[in-house]
């Protein structure tokens, strides 16, 4: 463990067993967001897809202007959004993407 970032998410391995996720994949919980933005920028848990219980996963919320740990709410004074999506594959390794979104309040 140590700091070492051995998946690329953001967190040292030191972080990710103090958060429980797994440390050799970059989105633990699979809703595309790295274990790290998950953990640093969005506070929403990275070991469930869908933090607030709405039935809509956090990747998804956040590419549709939702915030993540509100049901029904909408993401509020973030007019762009850069965020990091990533894919894990069946062999246990990660891709990750960066997309770019302009929010718009609904």
């Amino acid at each position: 463990f140590g700091d070492v970032d051995s998946d690329g998410d953001g967190l040292s391995g030191a972080e990710e067993k103090n958060a429980g996720t797994n440390s050799e994949i970059a989105d633990t919980d699979g809703d595309s967001l790295s274990d790290g933005d998950e953990v640093r920028i969005w506070r929403t848990d990275p070991l469930k897809k869908d933090t607030d219980g709405d039935a809509f996963e956090d990747g998804d919320e956040i590419k549709n202007a939702y915030d993540p740990l509100v049901k029904g709410g909408i993401l509020k004074n973030a007019p762009l959004l850069v965020v990091r999506f990533v894919t894990n594959t069946p062999a246990g390794t990660s891709t990750v993407n960066y997309e770019t979104f302009v929010i718009t309040p609904k």
